[in-house]
């Protein structure tokens, strides 16, 4: 039995470097480089020594390489110890491992738990 389509993750090998914008409805690892914008509906994977100069729109976004622009992420955002992730990032929820160089503007939408929102008034 064949998958859907959009089940199918896609992988960008460690020889290949592109320039220019990447769309689809897929989970996306990338090995290699990507000088432009990625805009996905799945997960984006970016693995230690690969790198991302450019904006990001993808569900979960991890990043073990180097991420140099904007995200915005449908789900949570991590950060990889030895990573380097530069520029504003929007998401779920955010996390790094230490060792992980971050210089970024970190948004999040979520609501206050109930105890802390009472101590508020």
């Amino acid at each position: 039995m064949r998958k859907h389509e959009a089940d199918v993750a896609s992988t960008l090998g460690s020889g290949i470097s592109i320039q220019g914008r990447i769309t689809g409805d897929s989970d996306l690892t990338v090995e290699g480089s990507v000088e432009g914008e990625i805009a996905i509906q799945g997960d984006l994977m970016i693995v230690a020594g690969a790198q991302v100069s450019g904006s990001v729109q993808a569900g979960v976004v991890t990043v073990e390489g180097s991420l140099e622009g904007d995200v915005v992420a449908s789900g949570p955002v991590h950060a990889a110890a030895g990573s380097t992730l530069r520029g504003n990032v929007k998401g779920e929820a955010f996390s790094m491992d230490e060792g992980a160089m971050v210089a970024a503007t970190v948004s999040s939408d979520f609501e206050l738990p109930e105890e802390l929102r009472e101590g508020r008034r």
